[in-house]
């Protein structure tokens, strides 16, 4: 269903959870944690490919995967960060809610 046209004077709210690439082709979000995990098994097997290649005299092949490897393991750390940025914003939101009355 495509999004609909914000009326006028109505208030447009910017998503402030960055959304992965698999979530925004197919209009879902990507939980955090789970593109955390896929980024550093792809990593892995990215890096043990360009290993493979690189030791078999494949340089170009050996050199694209390594590329491969960090913009996964790049894509991990960068997932990771919006997990402690949400659980952050949780906590935050928790103890503004139920603040410490003692």
């Amino acid at each position: 269903m495509p999004p609909q046209p914000h009326r006028e004077g109505e208030r447009q709210e910017r998503c402030q959870t960055p959304v992965a690439t698999l979530g925004g082709m197919f209009g879902r979000r990507v939980p955090p944690h789970i593109v955390f995990a896929f980024s550093l098994l792809l990593a892995a097997l990215c890096a043990w490919a360009a290993f493979a290649a690189l030791t078999s005299d494949r340089i170009i092949w050996g050199v694209l995967a390594a590329v491969f490897a960090v913009w996964f393991t790049v894509d991990a750390f960068r997932s990771y960060g919006w997990a402690q940025a949400k659980k952050r914003a949780e906590a935050e939101t928790h103890a503004r809610n139920h603040p410490n009355l003692k």
